[in-house]
């Protein structure tokens, strides 16, 4: 259930939004990046500062909320552990 409601909740977002959280939160398994580590990473292609990062981190987690409550998904509904 839960990796079928972060899919959902991730769809609405643009690629680079959604290779920022991944990396931010561990999504993929791997260990969770600072802002730093991510804007410093070449595989993403950004270059840009942990500012605007953390501005497309901020961006990225509303429209995420935005897409589940859009879907009838409360926070308070999903089993996160």
């Amino acid at each position: 259930e839960l990796p079928a409601i972060l899919d959902a909740a991730l769809s609405v977002l643009s690629k680079p939004a959604v290779a920022i959280l991944r990396r931010r939160y561990g999504l993929d398994g791997a260990d969770p990046m600072t802002l730093r580590e991510i804007s410093e990473d070449p595989t993403l292609g950004l270059d840009v500062s942990r500012e605007r990062i953390r501005q497309i981190e901020a961006k990225a987690i509303t429209g995420a909320r935005r897409a589940l409550r859009d879907r009838g998904i409360a926070a308070g509904d999903v089993a996160w552990a």
